[in-house]
């Protein structure tokens, strides 16, 4: 299941992102704004409150046809790295396999930094199953650890999650997971 939020930003233009796994809060756009264009892009502003949803729209993944699938990018819910804990991210639907391309933790707010935590992906029955657990190497605002090519295939009924295995010392710190791969149908 997908979210297209379609929203206008304070400087008035209209802007829509493609969200498929993660959280509108208080009618408000998250941190981190996803919009699929040609190239995926991801922007990491510290937005906060600027950006109002008018608008949103649900769709179900669309089979893709035989040989043509595109990239796809889910994330989390904002995550509290000094909290050990497992979330779960995205429920491979029936009839698709899931290829992961990349891994990613993301820091958005952090404050007096000091060790960083240990995180790691996997699924919700084998929580560590793709990476970790590892020091994460974001520990600054609006910086990522990305796993490139963890050349992972799973199938339908799987849940992705991303966990925090040893909590950040920081006073605060915030982010998300994120993965990107390729939904291919059976």
């Amino acid at each position: 299941m997908g979210i297209t939020c379609r929203y206008t930003n304070t400087n008035g233009e209209s802007q829509s992102a493609q969200i498929c796994s993660g959280k509108i809060g208080d009618g408000m756009v998250p941190a981190i704004t996803l919009c699929q264009q040609p190239n995926l892009i991801v922007t990491t502003p510290n937005y906060r409150s600027n950006c109002e949803v008018v608008a949103l729209e649900s769709t179900a993944p669309t089979p893709a046809p035989a040989g043509n699938v595109q990239k796809q990018l889910w994330f989390s819910s904002t995550i509290d790295f000094t909290t050990t804990g497992n979330t779960n991210i995205y429920l491979i639907p029936d009839d698709f396999y899931l290829m992961i391309d990349t891994l990613e933790v993301v820091t958005l707010e952090i404050t007096t930094p000091n060790a960083a935590p240990t995180v790691k992906f996997g699924t919700s029955t084998d929580d560590d199953l793709f990476f970790g657990p590892i020091l994460s190497q974001s520990n600054a605002t609006n910086t990522r650890h990305v796993v490139e090519s963890p050349q992972n295939l799973i199938t339908a009924g799987n849940t992705i999650s991303g966990g925090v295995h040893s909590q950040s010392t920081a006073a605060v710190h915030t982010g998300l997971f994120i993965f990107t791969g390729y939904l291919i149908p059976y």
